[in-house]
């Protein structure tokens, strides 16, 4: 008898503690992520925006300059983020 209540106690403590638990998210590397304060305007026109499945909340914006520059800049508009790493693609 003294081995059951032992095991229904543990039970009840391990569900309880999956009850109480919440999700956190996580914290985005702030190495690689700063706030979104703006675009700069040398990077041209906004020509398309596109989302890739692996990154749910996350958008690419495609920008063209006046000499054919292509850039994407990675944003996330929840949180007002844009990844600081911006594809440069040159033109010839």
């Amino acid at each position: 008898m003294k081995r059951f209540c032992s095991l229904l106690l543990a039970i009840s403590v391990l569900l309880l503690a999956g009850v109480s638990c919440t999700r956190v998210q996580p914290e985005p590397d702030t190495n690689v992520v700063s706030n979104l304060a703006g675009l700069p305007s040398a990077y041209g026109e906004l020509v398309s925006v596109t989302t890739a499945a692996e990154y749910p909340d996350w958008a690419q914006l495609w920008f063209v300059d006046d000499e054919g520059v292509i850039r994407m800049v990675r944003v996330q508009f929840e949180l007002s983020q844009i990844h600081n790493d911006v594809l440069v693609i040159p033109r010839q």
